[in-house]
């Protein structure tokens, strides 16, 4: 277990912040940019009216600096409770970044059990992070019942989703394999398949699986899994 998570942590490098967004989010930030400059520049309280007046006006992504601003004390009063408040409203406008974010204010022992919520919220909303670390959350046992199967799906889904870097999840998910059987495997495979590409709201490469798997109706299965098994891309 030990080395497993050494190596989760380690791979933390691998993933980019930026992988889960999409186009709405993108849009936000290059609303949020400009104020970026205003910062630098030492013109906090015209920085800080900005973020407000967009955050009124729904922008996910100024409600997440203004979260992180009162988590951190930058230019306002520490505030941990308006911090949550602030990252809280993005995250339920799908600022997955904001999730992960708002689930480390309760790392370190403060919330498991919220911890682990939040960071499975923010995986499924798409942060590459927060799924590995959901991941090692089940594996270990930290908020949630211990679940190598649930910890296998959530790795090997990040595998699907950087397969330029896919060599480099085989080391941990070779150490989860030892401790599940074959037939769990598996099912934790077709889960992770059905993640990425069918299930979820996010459609992280639906026209992918689509374009290059027309015959496929329906889930994945454990019957029909190993069908489409690696030629996604």
């Amino acid at each position: 277990m030990e080395r497993l998570s050494c190596l989760l942590l380690f791979l933390i490098i691998c993933l980019s912040p930026t992988s889960y967004a999409k186009a709405d989010i993108e849009h936000e930030r290059m609303k949020v940019t400009p104020i970026l400059s205003d910062l630098r520049a030492g013109l906090f309280q015209q920085a800080y009216d900005a973020l407000i007046t967009l955050h009124q006006n729904g922008n996910s992504e100024a409600t997440r600096m203004l979260g992180l601003m009162y988590l951190k004390g930058d230019h306002v009063q520490q505030d941990l409770a308006k911090c949550r408040q602030y990252l809280d409203e993005s995250s339920n406008a799908g600022n997955a970044e904001a999730t992960f974010q708002l689930a480390n204010t309760y790392s370190g022992g403060k919330n498991n059990e919220k911890y682990a919520q939040l960071q499975q919220l923010a995986a499924e909303q798409g942060h590459l992070i927060a799924a590995q670390q959901i991941g090692l959350a089940f594996f270990k046992g930290i908020g949630v019942f211990r679940d190598p199967m649930l910890a296998y799906k959530w790795l090997f889904s990040i595998q699907l989703r950087t397969p330029a870097a896919a060599e480099t999840w085989t080391e941990p998910l070779q150490e989860l394999e030892k401790t599940l059987s074959e037939g769990e495997v598996e099912k934790a495979r077709v889960m992770a398949w059905n993640f990425v590409y069918m299930d979820n709201k996010y459609g992280f490469y639906q026209d992918i699986f689509d374009r290059n798997n027309p015959k496929l109706k329906g889930p994945i299965t454990t019957e029909n899994y190993e069908i489409v098994d690696g030629q996604l891309f």
